[in-house]
């Protein structure tokens, strides 16, 4: 059990709060096999995490209080080319329409969106439109997440798991959800006049400054440990959770303009 729980330490610490922990040229050979699959449409999308915001808290004293070097981003999520989303707690009515949505974050568990500023990566050119809407001392780096789905894991998604209804949760659940979307949305794009659609995340940003159609859902509600939901972006949910058909007809408009 020991050996465990010490294999366990050295996991966490390896794959949570890396950002802190890795540089630029440790991070180049997937930064280059990103940039290889969204030249061949591909989009590729990353968990923010589920630790509130504080992805760096590790060692044997979980119950400590947190502190300053406990907040951080996991190295994947900070890379410029990976699309990053975070959580929410999701309501619907008994139809399973959308009601309304806030950050998930469940303070007994010590479990909610993770989100944050890398240490290693600038600010983005497509990510400086927004910004202005996160205080200056959280805007000097790659600002995450980049959107976000349901995670919340009291209101998560349904699974049939070995003939038995299972519930889903975690950003590691908001992640693949984006990524059926993208899925899907490709499929509309290519069977009407547009393609694959590759890196992702400039024309979500163009998309939420100035498109035709709303496409995203705001959250600004809730926060995480950390920081906090508002009007616009956040670091907490990001630009916010799609309305899917909004979001690929802009995207089908943006395709054709830029051929």
């Amino acid at each position: 059990m020991h050996d465990a729980r010490a294999w366990l330490h050295v996991w966490r610490r390896r794959h949570e709060g890396l950002d802190k922990l890795m540089t630029e040229a440790d991070l180049a050979p997937v930064r280059s096999a990103l940039a290889d699959a969204q030249a061949n449409g591909t989009v590729a999308f990353d968990a923010s995490g589920d630790l509130a915001g504080l992805e760096c808290k590790g060692g044997d004293d979980w119950d400590s209080p947190p502190g300053p070097s406990d907040i951080g981003l996991d190295s994947v999520a900070s890379l410029p080319e990976m699309t990053n989303v975070g959580g929410t707690t999701l309501s619907t009515d008994a139809t399973g329409k959308w009601l309304a949505e806030q950050a998930w974050f469940d303070v007994p568990l010590s479990q909610g969106t993770g989100g944050g500023t890398s240490t290693l990566f600038e600010v983005p050119v497509w990510q400086r439109i927004v910004a202005n809407n996160v205080p200056d001392s959280r805007n000097n780096g790659r600002m995450t997440p980049d959107i976000s789905a349901v995670a919340d894991p009291f209101t998560g998604v349904k699974i049939v798991l070995d003939g038995m209804d299972v519930v889903g949760g975690g950003t590691s659940q908001s992640a693949p959800i984006w990524a059926g979307l993208a899925a899907v949305m490709t499929q509309y794009l290519t069977a009407n006049g547009g393609g694959p659609i590759g890196e992702l995340n400039p024309y979500l940003y163009r998309i939420a400054v100035g498109a035709p159609l709303p496409a995203f859902r705001d959250v600004t509600l809730g926060g995480n440990a950390v920081d906090s939901a508002g009007p616009g972006y956040d670091l907490v949910s990001g630009l916010g959770t799609p309305d899917v058909d909004n979001l690929v007809r802009n995207l089908l408009t943006f395709q054709r303009t830029s051929q």
